[in-house]
């Protein structure tokens, strides 16, 4: 009959606990282990491939750059000259009347300051009498 026995003694002939159970832990860890192993070289032919994948898109990014670039050079190139110097005679005016205004603005504010100045010195004058 089965059972009885001494747990992790076989009465009868048969295998031990003891020894059945360290075997599954030894064939478990031989698993993991080659299970790890898969799994860490998936992961660097991956990354491998991916980093292949990522330099030909990124050649291939810059070329295409460099084309569009050299086009757009081209064709913005003479247009540009022109804006530029209209652009530099229409500024060169802008700032002359900026100048002016400036220097009148200033003149303003100088003014104005001064005044206000006078004004605080004044009140804190009286303060000071009181």
């Amino acid at each position: 009959s089965m059972g009885g026995g001494i747990p992790g003694r076989s009465t009868m002939g048969g295998p031990n606990p003891a020894d059945i159970e360290l075997a599954v832990n030894q064939v478990r860890e031989m698993y993991e282990a080659e299970m790890e192993r898969l799994k860490n070289e998936m992961v660097q032919t991956t990354e491998e491939a991916l980093a292949e994948q990522l330099r030909d898109m990124e050649s291939m990014h810059r070329e295409e750059m460099e084309r569009v670039k050299s086009e757009m050079e081209a064709k913005m190139s003479e247009n540009l000259q022109n804006k530029i110097h209209s652009l530099t005679q229409k500024h060169a005016a802008e700032v002359e009347e900026l100048k002016r205004n400036l220097n009148q603005e200033s003149e303003n504010q100088l003014n104005r300051f001064q005044s206000q100045a006078n004004q605080q010195r004044n009140e804190e004058m009286e303060q000071a009498m009181n």
